[in-house]
């Protein structure tokens, strides 16, 4: 079995790859909580501390792992416990156009019931009534997109330096890429799935682009031609898209396809 620790800030499409890869293979786990997937990446040692707390005595675990990430199931904990004591657990990073992440990152802020979390720089909870936030625009907020970019590059600095694999977020829209993605990664690590590749469209995004359904707990949204089509440009002011265009390390992203405008 094939464990990841998965990396990427806020809304990059964290939830969409462990989905799309959970539900297409049988031998692969997308962790989250190994460390937090927001935060700077761990070390072996910490990831060895988080599933045994008393390492090197391995009588003792945390639950959380066996129940939530493994499902109760001692085979996969097993494998997991192994993939962590064996040094074999693999870094996968999410990333998105760093324009399209301020945007997405903004709607979240205004829409979530989540506010001042960690790498979270918009304080949108200082207006607590929602008429008065429909006035609380970006274009006022230049200081907490400053904040935002340069957590952005600090962390992918550290998280793109212990990269096993890194999907950009866009290429899982496109149909196409995605199933070249998906057999890629199957053919490298001789992942068991479908014949027929599936896409999921449950989003966890509060204030979506496209909606397909009635808004619901299993929300399905449509984000191709949004991101795709680069739409999100339309909505960022002009200052703040001075701002993102300054302040992003676009050296950083270049490998990936990423530049500025």
């Amino acid at each position: 079995m094939i464990f990841f620790q998965q990396y990427g800030a806020r809304r990059t499409g964290t939830n969409y790859i462990k989905d799309l890869l959970e539900i297409n293979f049988a031998n692969i786990l997308v962790l989250p909580r190994l460390t937090w997937k927001h935060g700077t990446p761990a070390t072996n040692q910490e990831y060895l501390n988080a599933v045994f707390p008393m390492y090197p005595d391995m009588d003792v675990i945390r639950l959380r792992y066996y129940l939530h990430e493994c499902q109760s199931e001692g085979a996969v904990f097993e494998a997991m416990a192994n993939a962590v004591i064996f040094e074999e657990i693999k870094h996968l990073i999410m990333i998105k156009d760093p324009y399209a992440w301020i945007d997405s990152m903004w709607r979240w802020a205004l829409n979530a019931d989540e506010q001042n979390q960690p790498y979270m720089f918009f304080k949108t909870d200082k207006i607590a009534d929602r008429n008065l936030k429909s006035s609380y625009r970006l274009r006022d907020n230049e200081q907490g997109v400053i904040d935002s970019i340069h957590s952005f590059n600090e962390r992918y600095g550290e998280w793109l330096n212990v990269a096993t694999e890194v999907i950009r977020y866009e290429d899982l829209l496109c149909d196409e890429r995605r199933t070249i993605i998906l057999k890629e990664l199957a053919t490298k690590y001789k992942l068991i799935g479908r014949e027929q590749f599936e896409n999921c469209e449950r989003s966890t995004d509060p204030f979506p682009a496209h909606v397909l359904g009635p808004p619901s707990g299993d929300m399905r949204v449509d984000y191709k031609d949004y991101y795709l089509e680069k739409r999100y440009l339309s909505k960022i002011p002009a200052n703040i898209c001075k701002i993102i265009t300054e302040e992003v390390n676009w050296e950083l992203l270049a490998p990936y396809g990423y530049e500025p405008i």
